[in-house]
This record gives structure tokens, C-alpha cells and sequence, in this order.
């Protein structure tokens, strides 16, 4: 990590005084997070917490400095295309995570590689695992230097995180089936 940021800094110190620093948004993202020492829900939400670095003139004075939105890799591309401005059409299905709804704190999809069918529907302090064949659960986090998490008994809006969740992969498989993904006004791209 520190060679990450060393090597990182160099590269922009070299790049500021180049003349197309002021006109590039250099963005960069990990593949993974950290793992924590012990989960703290049944999805080990460290591996997935990963922070999307976005350098461009302009943008701290706009956006500030750290943004905690929730999203995944399905929303850099809408995100990059937002800070570009103009009027794009892309095929993601994510959304610009830096011109949300007020009030929107992001969401995301994830599930770990290989064979593991376990989904989950992460927010801004709630993850909904959704185990294959068993009963989801709901759980409320918080990362940082000591993460914790505790599953929530009851919940009034497990449902329709739920809802969501679910709605959100029959999407997606349905498109997968219907080949579907990546259309525009019906045609390919």
C-alpha cells in the first residue's frame, strides 16, 4: 500500500505540470478491499469496500474531498460520463453516484467470486444477504478503523430492500437470457 501511494504521488506531481493535467479526470479503482480480521456479517464487506479516486481540476472545489456513496463497478462508467457532461447514452446500468436524488446514498449489488450464490444489496449503514436457499438477513454496519456489525430482528423497510434486491437480479438475468445486455432503441451496440 505505501509503494501504492508513493508511486501514486510521484506520478501525479509529473502529470500536474504536464499540459494535459488540466484538461484530464484521471480516475482510479482497486479490484478489492482489505478482508477483515473477523467479518462482521456474513458477507465480508471489507473485500468490497473500495474507494474510486477521481482527479480533475475543479473537482474537490465541487464535490469536496471524500464522498461516502454506496455503488459498484456497474457505476464508474455512468459517473466518469457525468463528470464529462453533455448528453450521453451509455449501456450501464448504474448511475452517475455524484448526481444522485437528494437524499440517495447510493446502493449496491455484490456477490463474492467463484460458486458462492450468496447476493446482497448493500446501503449507506444496511447490508440484506440473501443466502441461496435460506431466509435473508439484515444487517447494520459501520466500517472504518473498527468495523462492527448486528443483525436487525425487525425491520420495516427489509422488504423492500428485499424487493429490490430481488427485482435487481431478475433484471439482470433476464437481459443475460434474452441477450439482452448492452442493447440500444433494440439494436446491439
Amino acid at each position: 500500500m505505501r509503494y501504492s501511494d508513493w508511486a501514486l504521488g510521484q506520478f501525479f506531481e509529473k502529470a500536474r505540470k504536464e499540459p494535459y493535467f488540466k484538461e484530464t479526470l484521471f480516475v482510479i479503482v482497486g479490484d478489492h478491499g482489505f478482508g477483515n480480521e473477523q467479518q462482521i456479517t456474513e458477507m465480508d464487506l471489507g473485500r468490497f469496500n473500495v474507494p474510486m479516486l477521481m482527479i480533475a481540476p475543479g473537482m474537490q472545489e465541487k464535490f469536496g474531498e471524500r464522498d461516502h456513496t454506496v455503488g459498484t463497478q456497474i457505476d464508474i462508467v455512468p459517473t466518469i460520463m457525468g463528470r464529462l457532461g453533455g448528453d450521453t447514452l451509455h449501456q450501464c446500468w448504474g448511475r452517475d453516484l455524484l448526481n444522485l436524488p437528494e437524499g440517495d446514498k447510493g446502493f449496491g449489488v455484490i456477490k463474492p467470486s467463484g460458486s458462492d450464490q450468496t447476493v446482497a444489496l448493500v446501503t449507506a449503514d444496511r447490508i440484506l444477504v440473501l443466502p441461496k436457499e435460506m431466509p435473508p438477513k439484515l444487517w447494520e454496519y459501520q466500517l472504518g478503523a473498527e468495523p462492527t456489525g448486528k443483525v436487525i430482528a425487525e425491520s420495516p423497510d427489509e422488504a423492500a430492500l428485499k424487493q429490490k434486491l430481488e427485482s435487481f437480479l431478475q433484471t439482470a438475468t433476464k437481459s443475460l437470457l434474452d441477450n439482452t445486455a448492452g442493447v440500444i432503441d433494440g439494436k446491439p451496440d
